[in-house]
């Protein structure tokens, strides 16, 4: 027998859809933006380093908020932060400070300024340029250690997901991190995570004008201005 979505689960949903489509509401719906600071907000006292080493200890935490404040969705769901496999891996960017409760990422560019060209054209081989430039000393053993931790990673998302719907009847709508992924325009993913901030300005435009060229299609892309690669 498959699930039922309750009552209340379906006149939370309706909340969101009438806003959706400039209707009138029956109350005003809570929407939670917080992230990390359901875990300092805790009575459990739990490091920010110790939830996201230990999903059992991040799935009490976001419970206890809940259960507390009672909001109608989540934009996540405690899984926004993918630590594990990348600390196997080695990234020397991801900066966890439980005294400052932050994370942060250091300033890096794996991606170098000749390289705008490949984005377009050989992105697949460019992609596996980054990834080696950003996890140095990689072995095979790594590589599958952070694969089986990816995946047990995969599985916690899907098992909040099923709490939340199942047991607090909250719609997984604005959940993006766990249902429909991120958006990112092109501009973002350059200096979030390509060229670093401090090296897209310096080829924003660029000397020779290769970023900008790309961005806006002026740079030798396929047929239709569509820039081509995986």
């Amino acid at each position: 027998m498959g699930f039922t979505f309750s009552q209340e689960y379906k006149e939370r949903l309706q909340l969101f859809k009438d806003c959706m489509n400039m209707k009138k509401p029956a109350r005003i719906p809570l929407y939670s933006n917080f992230y990390s600071w359901k875990i300092f907000d805790s009575d459990k006292k739990y490091k920010f380093s110790e939830c996201l080493l230990d999903y059992g200890k991040m799935e009490e935490v976001v419970r206890e908020f809940h259960e507390r404040y009672h909001f109608d969705t989540y934009q996540e769901l405690g899984t926004r932060v993918m630590y594990k496999p990348f600390e196997v891996l080695g990234s020397r960017f991801m900066v966890v400070d439980d005294e400052a409760e932050s994370i942060q990422y250091t300033e890096h560019s794996p991606m170098n300024a000749d390289e705008y060209p490949d984005f377009g054209h050989r992105r697949r081989e460019l992609y596996y340029r980054m990834f080696l430039r950003r996890f140095s000393g990689l072995t095979y053993g790594k590589m599958a250690e952070a694969i089986k931790l990816y995946l047990e990673y995969g599985q916690f998302v899907k098992h909040m997901n099923q709490v939340f719907t199942e047991e607090y009847s909250s719609p997984s709508i604005c959940n993006l991190e766990n249902t429909a992924g991120t958006l990112f325009s092109p501009f973002d993913m350059f200096f979030q995570f390509y060229r670093g901030v401090a090296g897209y300005e310096k080829t924003e435009g660029g000397d020779d004008g290769s970023a900008g060229n790309l961005l806006s299609g002026r740079s030798g892309a396929p047929s239709g201005g569509k820039p081509g690669g995986g």
